[in-house]
Parts: structure tokens; sequence; C-alpha cells
């Protein structure tokens, strides 16, 4: 994985001027009280959160954890923390939002990864997700799955054809989804009931 962290950059440039970005603040702004990142990579979200904000930024890479150090804006309350999604390291309903972009492709395990982050959410707290997922039409479907094996092998365990909607439903009944790109990137806003 020590390649794919190093490359991280230098790969997704193009892709943050094409939209990326954009869509990053777009998630970013809707966040609040107190925000854990799941998933911060080289910290390319940290720009987007506003003055004053205390954020928790969890990141499994030492690699992109330092990354991450260099990116963190002044006036901004950061932690800096090593973990993974499937444990998080924070007691029950510990987040008023909990925001993650482009992360749960890669995952190890989805369904645990978004029972976590239900569990540290307070309730009436925001899940905040940018991830590319699987394509609806069946025909882009088998494309994405028949590649995928490969496509995981060169870009860090990040998985083509992952239902991340559907699991996410499982597990927050009302979720807003706002499609970019068709349907290949999706935003998903949800709230903690109960």
């Amino acid at each position: 994985m020590g390649l794919f962290e190093s490359l991280y950059d230098p790969m997704m440039k193009p892709l943050e001027w094409m939209g990326v970005q954009k869509w990053r603040q777009l998630v970013i702004s809707k966040a609040h009280g107190r925000i854990l990142e799941i998933g911060a990579g080289s910290g390319n979200n940290f720009v987007f959160y506003p003055k004053g904000a205390v954020v928790y930024a969890l990141e499994p890479s030492p690699l992109l954890r330092q990354k991450a150090t260099e990116k963190i804006p002044e006036n901004t309350n950061f932690t800096l923390i090593d973990g993974i999604a499937e444990q998080l390291p924070f007691a029950d309903e510990s987040f008023d939002t909990v925001v993650s972009t482009l992360v749960l492709c890669s995952v190890n395990d989805l369904e645990q990864s978004i029972r976590e982050m239900q569990r540290v959410l307070k309730s009436g707290g925001r899940l905040l997700l940018l991830e590319h997922v699987a394509l609806k039409q069946p025909l882009g479907f088998a494309l994405q799955t028949a590649i995928n094996p490969a496509w995981k092998r060169m870009f860090g365990n990040c998985h083509l054809n992952r239902q991340t909607a559907i699991t996410v439903q499982k597990y927050f009944p009302n979720v807003h989804e706002i499609p970019f790109l068709g349907e290949l990137v999706v935003h998903l806003d949800a709230t903690k009931t109960g």
C-alpha cells in the first residue's frame, strides 16, 4: 500500500480539478459541532472546515497522516488519530457529524464501518458521505464487477462495485442522495434517529 499512498495526491489532482474538490466542499459545508472525519487521507478536506471547527481526523496510514499534518489550517482544532473505520476508538454518541469522502470503497468491512459511524453519532447527528458506488445500470455494474479484482490490487483495496447507499439505509432510515457523474459518485446525507 506504500506506493499507492505516495501516489495518491498526484493521482487525485486531475479529479479534484474536474469536480471532486467542489463536491468535497459541499459535503464539508454541512458539518457542524464536534466532527469526526473517517479516512482523512492526506488532508484534502481540511481547508473546507470552518474556522474554529473541532475535528477528529482518523487515518490508518502513517504516511498520509504526516501529509495531512501539513494541511491543517490555522485557527482550527484538529486531532489526527491512527485508526480504522471498522473499530472507531470513541465512545457511543460522541459526535455531532461524521464525514467520509472517497473512503468507504476501500474499507475491509463496509457494513461494520457504517455500524460504527452510527454508533459514535449523537441522536440527531449527521452522516455526510461522498463515495463512488456501484452503477444501477446492469451493464455498467457488470463491467465494474469484472474489473474489480484487478482494480482493488492496483488502487489500495478500492472496490468499484460497492452498494454503499443500500448499506447506509440499513442503519439510517432517512438518507438523502445527490448523484454526480450520472450515478457513479453520490453524496449521501443521513441523520441518526432515535
